[in-house]
């Protein structure tokens, strides 16, 4: 099983990179533990499009820019790019794209993928289409595959469906994301998510699970300990999810609050036991 991460997603620019590297750090949250430091870099076909994406541009990083955060956090975290789209048509196609074209203008001909710089690849995308996903294992077979499991794709089904059609059609997925926020910031679902958890695990399926949806300083604490609890945990350090958060990490102008990571940062290490804080 790979290693579970801690995550931030939503990246625009290289100084919020760092500064949330160092956020990592301040809270031993590091490669070298169980959960290891997740950097989100947030893509959509817009950005295929357009040089900046028309009206999320303090969420989505013009192509030309995405060498520079990738490489600026791939030594310290699981550098991940998520792809945003509607449906999976032409996804493999895409993904070429944004692997080949967007290092066109960068002076060094950085390759995202030939220099590891892209670790993980979440599909941001309604059951993505598995043939398509195939494709890409194919030519970037070092990649690891996030799938999300948004509260859009799971209407109108049980958990165990769910789960069922996980274990059919992507079974060697490496990491399984349980979001019904889908980056909304909605509130965190505990019960269904962690029965899900459970539907997933008793099919077998080897995915570490993440959840995610309306995570932040506030939450984020009582949540691991509820998970915890529910799970049948001893000790929080050994909870083997990893979480996301986006939506709630956003300050009033819409782009990542430094202020508000570093909250979520302090009280998921303390869930975790990395940095326990002092009563």
């Amino acid at each position: 099983m790979n290693k579970p991460y801690i995550g931030v997603t939503g990246f625009v620019n290289q100084s919020d990179v760092r500064e949330v590297l160092s956020l990592f750090k301040n809270y031993k949250i590091s490669k070298d533990k169980k959960h290891i430091p997740m950097i989100g870099i947030l893509v959509s076909p817009k950005n295929l499009l357009y040089k900046v994406h028309p009206s999320r541009e303090n969420q989505f990083p013009t192509l030309s820019n995405l060498p520079s955060l990738l490489e600026e956090a791939h030594s310290e975290a699981f550098t991940t790019v998520h792809y945003c789209k509607k449906s999976s048509y032409q996804l493999y196609e895409d993904i070429t794209q944004i692997f080949e074209k967007s290092v066109e203008r960068v002076p060094d001909g950085c390759k995202i993928y030939v220099k590891n710089l892209c670790e993980g690849l979440q599909l941001n995308i309604p059951w993505p289409d598995p043939e398509e996903i195939r494709k890409i294992r194919e030519e970037y077979n070092k990649l690891k595959i996030i799938l999300q499991l948004s509260i859009q794709e799971r209407e109108g089904m049980t958990n165990d469906e769910v789960a069922s059609k996980i274990l059919k059609n992507y079974k060697d997925a490496e990491y399984i994301l349980i979001d019904p926020s889908s980056g909304e910031g909605r509130p965190f679902d505990i019960d269904n998510s962690v029965d899900l958890y459970n539907r997933i695990k008793d099919k077998g399926i080897n995915a570490t699970i993440g959840f995610a949806g309306g995570l932040d300083g506030k939450n984020v604490g009582p949540v691991l300990r509820k998970v915890k609890e529910k799970l049948g945990y001893i000790n929080p350090e050994d909870i083997d999810i990893s979480i996301d958060a986006q939506g709630k990490l956003m300050g009033v102008d819409k782009k990542l609050s430094l202020i508000l990571i570093d909250q979520y940062l302090k009280y998921a290490s303390d869930g975790y036991n990395y940095c326990p804080i002092m009563s």
